[in-house]
């Protein structure tokens, strides 16, 4: 049978096949709802073992496990109550707002999870993937400034075209084996992209730490680096370089269309009209839990406080330098507390081997060369990555929606 199309009645689509149905969403279940979360101050509702699904679980995918379990006495003493295996849930508000996840156990959730039973008349897969094509569409629903939130009611209002019972799970089993083809191949690139940056990383390594001779080495009395060539020597952070955290500013006195960029801890964070450095220097992150790494400025700039600017003492090639510190990992040396800082004056005292300023610059030369080639590499997988997401969304919508019809046995 071919498929022959009408216009759409719903918003997110134009044209659905004459012998669907259409209904609203709360006419094709059994139950909608949330669930609760027991008192987190009483150790006895927790480490049980009943599954119990917060919205960080949430993977659009199956759930397998949780990231936590309660325990009956818990679930007794809270709003949460066990939802049956197969049950389709939507995360309805905060930073995982639209994920979904189909339980395959019967378990609990918490009041941040919309959970959804299906009558006969549908197939729960089916739903599952009707909802991924729907989650921009619900999103754009929400209500809410910093904390979007989008309503139980709103779900249940909303009006959904439906093939037969047995065309929707060869629909769900079709996308199951396409989606899984397609997932399977984005994992492949993604542990290429991870052997790539394991070679990048190997490769700085050895050029940063054994130069490009081959010359022989000498011992040291630096744990993390025992020997080094003949020619190099070792040098404390502070005899190379002074470090000094950059000027206040604050996110009023930045935008996107000043003349002067604004660098803090983690980069470029917009620009302003003023500026407190002029040159080439290496940026240290001072705070956050991404203190200690590692970024480059150039020219005019403004580095805030959260940046520790590093202005050369003694002679040397700024990228090796930067290089020669991430390899050293600053973040191991910030202050262990809920607003992690790094410990500067520690970070001063560091010790790293020093070649010739002529040997770093030919150092830098690799360097780049090696970032270039790798970069571009995992740069391609990236873009390959994204038609392939791009892809499987669209396929999702297209058959959920009829505009792809699915023959049996295709696949």
């Amino acid at each position: 049978m071919n498929y022959e199309y009408v216009d759409s009645e719903i918003e997110w689509t134009e044209k659905s096949p004459s012998h669907w149905k259409k209904d609203k969403l709360f006419r094709l279940t059994q139950n909608i709802s949330s669930g609760g979360t027991p008192t987190s101050t009483n150790p006895e509702f927790y480490n049980g073992d009943i599954f119990w699904v917060q919205t960080g679980d949430l993977n659009d995918g199956y759930l397998t496990d949780t990231s936590k379990k309660i325990t009956k006495y818990g679930l007794d003493n809270s709003s949460a109550k066990i939802f049956p295996k197969g049950t389709l849930l939507v995360a309805m508000y905060g930073a995982t707002i639209g994920k979904l996840g189909i339980m395959t156990f019967d378990g609990a959730t918490n009041q941040a999870c919309c959970a959804m039973n299906y009558r006969k008349v549908v197939d729960s897969k089916y739903m599952f993937y009707m909802f991924l094509s729907m989650k921009e569409h619900l999103i754009n629903k929400s209500y809410g400034g910093g904390q979007p939130n989008i309503s139980q009611e709103v779900i249940k209002q909303e009006y959904l075209y439906y093939p037969p019972i047995d065309e929707q799970k060869q629909i769900a089993n079709y996308l199951d084996r396409a989606c899984e083809k397609i997932d399977n191949t984005i994992k492949i690139k993604e542990q290429q992209i991870q052997e790539i940056n394991r070679y990048k990383q190997s490769r700085f390594f050895e050029v940063l730490m054994r130069g490009l001779k081959q010359e022989e080495s000498q011992s040291t009395d630096v744990l993390w680096m025992p020997k080094i060539p003949i020619s190099w020597k070792i040098k404390r952070i502070k005899d190379i370089s002074h470090l000094k955290s950059g000027d206040g500013i604050t996110s009023l006195q930045i935008n996107d269309f000043d003349t002067y960029p604004v660098y803090g801890g983690n980069g470029l964070r917009g620009y302003t009209s003023s500026y407190t450095h002029e040159g080439d220097f290496v940026l240290i992150g001072r705070q956050g839990a991404l203190c200690g790494n590692i970024n480059y400025a150039n020219g005019v700039f403004w580095a805030s406080e959260h940046a520790v600017v590093c202005r050369p003492i003694k002679t040397y090639d700024v990228y090796w330098f930067g290089e020669m510190l991430r390899l050293m990992n600053l973040n191991q040396y910030s202050n262990a507390a809920a607003q992690p800082g790094l410990a500067v004056e520690k970070v001063k005292n560091l010790k790293l081997p020093f070649p010739p300023y002529n040997e770093q610059v030919e150092i830098t030369k690799v360097l780049k060369n090696i970032s270039t080639t790798t970069d571009n590499l995992i740069q391609k997988l990236k873009s390959q990555i994204k038609t392939l997401k791009d892809y499987r969304k669209s396929l999702i919508f297209e058959c959920v929606t009829g505009k792809k019809q699915i023959y049996k046995g295709e696949i």
